[in-house]
């Protein structure tokens, strides 16, 4: 039976070169994956964090083509999450209640960042449907 919950947490980690080397985005309550744990991170391994955050919907769009609007949403799903979550690391996202991205855990060590937040995912999903590449909303 599926979870009713609809709500995500992501978790990244961030080597000491600013990439992205692991990230997950599963549902609050169950843990069930979004999507595959790594359907983004090799094409997030070609960007440092602080490129990434300049990359938009449209460009990933281009980079992940597919004619499946399920795929579609899933990919701009966690590529959001991914966007938000390294934005709010960085300062450029207040990381706040109504935000993308609310941090949970923020933790440096020598190997790098870890970032546990939780996700708006109705703001997720309003950005999705407002970006005009995605099929979902008609356009």
């Amino acid at each position: 039976m599926p979870c009713n919950d609809i709500s995500d947490t992501i978790r990244i980690k961030i080597n000491n070169e600013n990439k992205i080397t692991r990230y997950s985005l599963t549902k609050r309550t169950c843990g069930g994956e979004v999507g595959s744990e790594t359907l983004i991170l090799d094409w997030l391994k070609n960007y440092t964090v602080d490129e990434l955050i300049n990359v938009s919907a449209e460009k990933f769009l281009n980079d992940h083509p597919t004619d499946d609007e399920v795929i579609e949403y899933v990919l701009l799903k966690q590529f959001i999450a991914v966007r938000s979550s390294v934005a709010t690391i960085l300062g450029k996202e207040s990381g706040g209640k109504d935000s993308f991205c609310t941090v949970d855990t923020l933790t440096y060590s020598e190997k790098g960042i870890v970032l546990t937040a939780y996700l708006n995912t109705d703001a997720i999903t309003a950005e999705i449907e407002s970006c005009g590449g995605c099929k979902t909303c008609g356009s």
